[in-house]
């Protein structure tokens, strides 16, 4: 894999303002394929026109978000307080003297970074430097609807998720559809109080791989019992990997909520069973033992999968859930502030062996 770091590589791609008129924006790429009342893209939409570039040498082509859907997952990685200052000096240039030539600088200067590694100490250094609002907020919006390269563009999100009284919500949710842009987008949205959260959920539903991790994450805790109900029977859904989302989905969703109620429906018991068995089996993310409400949910679905029996078959949630209960990794002790105890272990496999039972 090329490495995006490389001081040798930042800026050869870009020449001069004349480079932003030789190339496709991605914002009217991605523009041109949104079709009104579809989610997501067209066809041909997931391939941004700088993908040529961008690629350039590279052992392998990550798919759009992975990268910083990886970096923002997996590494924990120092703020990288001498990049992020060198990106807030050109910008600082900019904004003292807003002419194409320093815009470019700007531009330049992104190429060959990764934006999501530097956005959080950049923004902070800009904010405490108190930069011209304005001429911020023109530079973002430059940025995201009229560069060529995807770096250039993420910041120019970047930026206009700090302007909350110039929002530019329709470029937003329209890069957002995006997997590469719907990190930025989402934070930006989140950014801003007065934006709705419908907005953001609506962003989510309309991406499925690590836009989808990234939105359903920056959804938060909603309130709206729509959004709840969706986290549990969608929300957790991506093709990136279920564990990602399955934590999340539950605790923000209220899954023990949901299944406390007297009846519900094959679809609900359908989810539950789904997020229950990949906590369980979850290494990648947060998994059943550090899920407080594990054995109010267990408690839950089995009672209602037992009143079902034996129209409604998932077996195979059930086996997993006897083998964690045998084969759990923390004893009961230590998963006793999640309202676990050894009572309450013996008491669920009697009932998991009860349905097994129908098999």
């Amino acid at each position: 894999m090329s490495d995006k770091n490389d001081e040798s590589s930042r800026g050869e791609r870009s020449m001069g303002p004349w480079y932003w008129t030789q190339h496709p924006s991605i914002y009217e790429h991605i523009l041109a394929h949104v079709k009104a009342g579809d989610e997501g893209l067209t066809e041909g939409g997931e391939t941004l026109p700088d993908q040529a570039r961008e690629g350039a040498g590279a052992m392998f082509q990550w798919a759009p978000g992975a990268q910083d859907g990886v970096t923002t997952h997996h590494r924990a990685l120092p703020a990288p307080q001498e990049e992020a200052e060198a990106v807030a000096a050109v910008i600082r240039r900019f904004c003292g003297k807003p002419v194409a030539e320093n815009r470019q600088l700007v531009h330049d200067t992104v190429l060959g970074r990764q934006v999501a590694v530097l956005v959080d100490a950049l923004l902070r250094a800009l904010i405490t430097a108190g930069t011209h609002a304005d001429r911020i907020h023109d530079l973002g919006k430059s940025l995201v609807t009229q560069s060529p390269d995807r770096e250039p563009v993420k910041l120019g999100i970047a930026l206009l998720g700090i302007l909350r009284s110039q929002f530019e919500r329709s470029i937003l949710m329209t890069l957002g559809r995006h997997d590469e842009f719907t990190l930025f987008s989402a934070a930006a949205l989140s950014n801003d109080p007065d934006v709705p959260m419908a907005d953001r959920w609506e962003l989510a539903k309309q991406v499925h791989g690590w836009g989808r991790v990234q939105a359903v994450k920056w959804l938060g805790k909603p309130e709206v019992p729509d959004i709840k109900d969706w986290l549990l029977r969608e929300g957790y859904r991506n093709t990136v990997m279920i564990e990602y989302l399955a934590y999340t989905c539950a605790v923000n969703g209220d899954l023990r909520g949901a299944l406390a109620q007297d009846v519900v429906d094959d679809g609900l018991l359908a989810s539950a069973g789904d997020l229950i068995k990949t906590l369980i089996l979850s290494t990648a993310a947060k998994g059943m033992d550090s899920y407080s409400d594990g054995a109010e949910v267990m408690e839950s679905y089995l009672r209602h999968l037992t009143r079902r029996l034996p129209r409604d078959r998932q077996y195979q949630v059930v086996h997993v859930m006897e083998r964690w209960l045998i084969d759990r990794h923390m004893p009961w002790e230590q998963l006793a502030r999640y309202g676990w105890s050894h009572q309450r272990g013996e008491s669920l496999l009697m009932q998991c062996a009860e349905v097994l039972a129908f098999e």
